[in-house]
């Protein structure tokens, strides 16, 4: 990388870029933390993805200086990066969602670890949350086969265990520094995950296979708002994730991996307890992997065949049909459970109270009328209302005994086709000898 001059120090010149999207909330405070960077910053850019509120209002009447440039719709993160990075000079560019803010030394980290090793393409910081305690990011793995992403330090005090520099998997695109050189090569993010979620791990991995470094170092901090337009552990949360998560590991898995590790870890989740709400995301994620695979024209150089594809169709079909029979009887055991539940709790018929408002004898006409239910309803009526309450317990007892063991007995058959259909994939087909 080719470096500039500022005094007797060789210094890199760094652009900053920030996606927004309904960000009129935060923007104002990361610009200044830009701002107010110790390294300098050669140009701050911001990509507005067709903001509804006032983002860009924000940003122009506050900051003069920084470089607005609107898309005419939402294009993600991957894709509102990609429209800015053509816009930037810097031989490096820090990337900053609009809910982080920096400190101000930490620019100065990041590139101090890039410049001093030519092999580092990418730099990332330690996140805390905005009690400046708590750890969210220390860097982050991919955990094989699922490619369930983890968070080093998520949720610890900021005690000192997390502060040695390290190489890892991928850093969070919340806020990160990148090499011009590594970045114009790869060709940006793929703008595939949308609208966020996994393009970082994918730049991260894309890079590292190409024989740069991605590099954890903790001396440079931000506070991380962690602001979302989905809502965290929404369905629409639950639904991008695993999209985009299924999407990263058919882009990146071999065939190999794909049916002799991915797809049984991926079942074993599936039947492992999920929230409803998650498990409805993954049915509509797993629907639209579906229409992802028939698009595609050639996911990854091992799969070049229709019939290939055609098995990795068969696979995530299988996922989708399960998902979709736990789904349901996830609703319907809720259901029962609820009714159950509302028996129990009229199932034994309090004993009525009797009173009178007419003076003087009040008391008298009461007592009158708890006698009259003793002879009348306690020993009958009432009897009968009981015994027809007990009747309509057992009834939904029964019916939730039945649903248990239809979903039972559905499960043991998924299971016994999935393995017929795996026997049937895994198992060449014979050909006589020529």
């Amino acid at each position: 990388m080719g470096l500039g001059h500022s005094g007797n120090t060789l210094q890199p010149s760094v652009s900053a870029l920030v996606v927004t999207y309904n960000s009129e909330r935060f923007i104002q405070q990361c610009l200044q933390a830009l701002q107010d960077s110790m390294y300098p910053i050669s140009q701050i850019a911001v990509v507005d993805n067709a903001s509804a509120d006032n983002s860009v209002h924000v940003v122009e009447s506050n900051f003069p200086a920084v470089q607005v440039i609107r898309s005419p719709r939402n294009l993600g993160f991957a894709g509102g990066c990609n429209l800015g990075f053509p816009h930037l000079s810097g031989q490096i560019i820090a990337l900053v969602n609009p809910d982080v803010v920096v400190r101000p030394s930490w620019l100065g980290e990041l590139v101090k670890v890039i410049v001093e090793d030519a092999s580092v393409a990418i730099a990332g910081g330690k996140l805390l949350y905005e009690d400046g305690r708590t750890i969210q990011h220390a860097g982050a793995f991919s955990l094989y086969p699922l490619a369930l992403s983890d968070h080093c330090g998520y949720g610890q005090l900021d005690d000192g265990r997390w502060d040695e520099q390290r190489e890892v998997d991928y850093v969070t695109g919340a806020a990160l520094a990148i090499r011009r050189e590594p970045l114009d090569h790869l060709g940006g993010f793929d703008e595939m995950f949308f609208p966020a979620y996994y393009e970082e791990a994918d730049l991260c991995l894309r890079a590292r296979k190409a024989g740069w470094k991605v590099v954890y170092v903790p001396s440079a901090v931000g506070i991380h708002y962690e602001a979302t337009s989905v809502g965290k552990y929404s369905y629409a949360h639950y639904y991008y994730f695993h999209l985009n998560r299924l999407r990263f590991v058919l882009k990146n898995y071999s065939m190999d991996q794909l049916l002799s590790d991915f797809f049984p870890a991926e079942r074993d989740y599936l039947e492992s307890i999920l929230p409803e709400v998650e498990i409805r995301a993954l049915c509509r994620a797993y629907a639209d992997t579906l229409d992802y695979l028939h698009s595609q024209q050639a996911p990854a150089p091992d799969r070049t065949t229709s019939e290939t594809e055609e098995v990795l169709f068969r696979q995530v079909d299988q996922l989708r049909r399960r998902a979709d029979q736990i789904s349901h009887a996830k609703s319907l055991g809720t259901t029962l459970f609820d009714v159950n539940s509302e028996i129990n709790a009229i199932r034994l018929i309090p004993e009525p109270t009797f009173h009178s408002d007419v003076p003087v004898i009040g008391s008298l006409i009461a007592c009158f009328r708890a006698a009259w239910n003793w002879v009348s309803t306690k020993w009958y009526v009432r009897q009968i209302l009981q015994e027809q309450n007990e009747v309509n317990l057992r009834l939904v007892r029964c019916l939730n005994e039945m649903a248990r063991q239809l979903a039972e007995l559905q499960h043991r058959i998924d299971t016994m086709d999935r393995n017929e259909s795996e026997n049937s994939i895994l198992q060449p087909t014979r050909t006589e000898d020529k």
